[in-house]
């Protein structure tokens, strides 16, 4: 009888549970930072909609704020507060700019943290 020395192919039970533990840190991160650029796309869309506002130039910076944090507040916009608008007029131009961080817990005192600084719109009067 002839026994061939072929190489096995394929993975080990400790190989496999291996991989599944990388893939599942993985997507346990995506699952956290989703939410963070779902907000993040709100924010956005809110400054968006504010550059088709009529007559947002003729608006004081205390009148513009509370507008942007009533329509971030009906997103459901929690990481954006009063202190990351920046709002500038000059020239009946409106330049409006929204920095913020968010930060989401990840595993016991590691946390997930993202910031946006690309938010800014500037609107001229009409």
């Amino acid at each position: 009888m002839i026994i061939s020395k072929k190489k096995q192919h394929g993975m080990t039970a400790i190989g496999f549970v291996m991989l599944l533990g990388i893939i599942a840190f993985f997507a346990a991160i995506a699952l956290k930072l989703a939410p963070l650029y779902l907000e993040h796309f709100e924010v956005s869309s809110v400054l968006k909609s504010l550059a088709q506002e009529q007559g947002i130039a003729s608006k004081s910076a205390a009148e513009i704020e509370d507008m942007i944090m009533k329509r971030l507040d009906i997103n459901d916009v929690t990481h954006v507060t009063k202190d990351n608008l920046e709002i500038s007029k000059e020239a009946g131009k409106v330049s409006i700019a929204i920095s913020y961080e968010a930060r989401v817990p990840m595993l016991a005192n590691i946390d997930l943290v993202a910031n946006f600084k690309d938010n800014k719109v500037e609107v001229a009067a009409h």
